[in-house]
């Protein structure tokens, strides 16, 4: 572990997908030994243990906002919070390490993800505000607020002003700009988020969220339904149009069900929900509608 940890120490912006992924494991490895001797021994967790959770949480948030599709570094995230919810002194531990120091960014972010975990959005929220008044520069609790908001419908207005705190312009915070762009087409900016989803498509490493995620929703969670008509359909995709939106959506063939898809042609008034990758928005799981807005 030693020698792991000296050949992937340093600047996590700058290493692979691997090597965070590696750091993230080892990290995660030596917090399931922490929490097993505290268990054993019945001693409180100790200031190590903190370390240990701030650098696996650091690492493997850093790593998503890199690498947000990585299937390792999501099994890595599942896997963090696996370990800190078998038990209670985990808690505990962050609570307190959070009430003796709330500027910690990384901190407040893990302890508010686990009261989302446990539906209560509120406490979380109490908690990430609570950090920004100490320490009201730091992007990465506007992004949690942001994301927070959007889980629990908070007003809008609030949504847009945090995730736009969560980057600066031409940073490389590309999934909190993906996400800014996101709620500004939710919201009717249709020119700015495509300003926002052109420079992250320009230039967001070539495994940013090329895959279509981020459905539009409605407050319980389900995707919201639009309607539509096909303008062009090809072999693997179409193109809809679909008011309000002013340009067409690209819709692939293989986010439709292919049954579906075969009852598809060129005019047909379609009814499909909104996703998001890199390039933007996206008309995803189309079906034959008799209504057209």
């Amino acid at each position: 572990r030693r020698i792991t940890r000296e050949k992937i120490s340093g600047d996590t912006g700058r290493m692979s997908e691997y090597d965070l992924h590696t750091r993230a494991r080892l990290s995660i490895d030596e917090l399931r030994e922490e929490l097993a001797a505290d268990r054993a021994t019945g001693i409180e967790s100790s200031k190590w243990f903190v370390e240990a959770v701030k650098d696996a949480e650091t690492t493997i948030q850093r790593g998503l906002q890199l690498f947000p599709e990585s299937s390792e570094l999501l099994a890595d995230e599942a896997a963090f919070r696996d370990v800190l919810n078998q038990t209670t002194a985990a808690q505990a531990a962050l609570e307190k390490a959070f009430q003796l120091n709330p500027r910690q960014d990384w901190l407040a972010v893990r302890l508010a993800r686990r009261y989302e975990e446990a539906g209560d959005f509120g406490k979380a929220r109490d908690v990430l505000d609570k950090c920004l008044h100490d320490n009201p520069s730091s992007k990465a609790v506007y992004f949690a607020k942001g994301r927070n908001l959007i889980r629990s419908n908070g007003a809008p207005a609030d949504v847009l002003a945090n995730l736009r705190r969560s980057f600066s312009e031409g940073d490389n915070n590309y999934e909190a700009q993906f996400w800014f762009a996101r709620e500004l087409f939710a919201q009717g900016d249709f020119v700015g988020a495509r300003r926002i989803f052109d420079a992250i498509h320009e230039r967001a490493p070539g495994r940013f969220r090329n895959a279509s995620t981020a459905r539009l929703e409605d407050g319980s969670g389900n995707a919201v339904a639009k309607n539509g008509r096909i303008e062009r359909l090809e072999e693997g995709y179409a193109f809809v149009s679909a008011n309000p939106y002013p340009q067409l959506l690209f819709a692939p063939k293989g986010e439709t069900d292919p049954i579906e898809w075969a009852t598809l042609h060129s005019g047909a008034a379609v009814s499909f929900n909104v996703a998001f990758n890199r390039r933007g928005p996206m008309a995803i799981s189309l079906i034959l509608s008799r209504y057209q807005d």
